[in-house]
């Protein structure tokens, strides 16, 4: 199974918003697991927050809790869960960026590893590019296909 990174978590987090704004039960567990320690934090503080609020102001309807500022705890889950969302969001492109940069390294570092070993055991030419290409094939990588014998290599 693949790691998940940072190019997933907006899915991921989309999926758990959704699922608290549709009122299905959702483990809490689940719900920490897209979140930063941070936003968990944020989350702890603003329940916090609202059971201080509880304690100080009674409100005995309901458009009294709603001019006092109460909140239940599913709802600070999703407002926390927005706000991870929109920064989520904003980071997925440097994500998928960094996501891309470690490929194109890791396709460098076979291809090279690959091309040095082909010369070890006495090949020349295409012939080690070509098994250098194969390398990356054998990696899950597209190959470079370097065609180094027409560019007069």
């Amino acid at each position: 199974m693949p790691k998940l990174d940072a190019t997933h978590l907006p899915g991921r987090i989309q999926r758990r918003l959704e699922q608290l704004e549709e009122g299905k039960s959702v483990p809490a567990k689940d719900i920490r697991a897209v979140l930063t320690t941070q936003q968990q934090t944020q989350i702890d503080c603003e329940w916090r927050e609202q059971q201080l609020l509880r304690q100080q102001k009674r409100a005995r309807t309901e458009n009294e809790q709603a001019e006092l500022g109460w909140k239940t705890k599913r709802e600070v889950m999703i407002s926390v869960l927005k706000g991870a969302l929109a920064e989520a969001e904003d980071g997925e492109l440097a994500a998928l960026e960094e996501k891309m940069k470690r490929k194109e390294v890791r396709q460098a570092r076979i291809y090279f590893e690959a091309l040095k070993e082909a010369e070890q055991k006495g090949k020349t030419g295409q012939a080690a590019h070509d098994y250098a290409d194969n390398a990356l094939v054998r990696a899950g990588l597209r190959r470079l296909n370097v065609n180094m014998m027409r560019d007069g290599y």
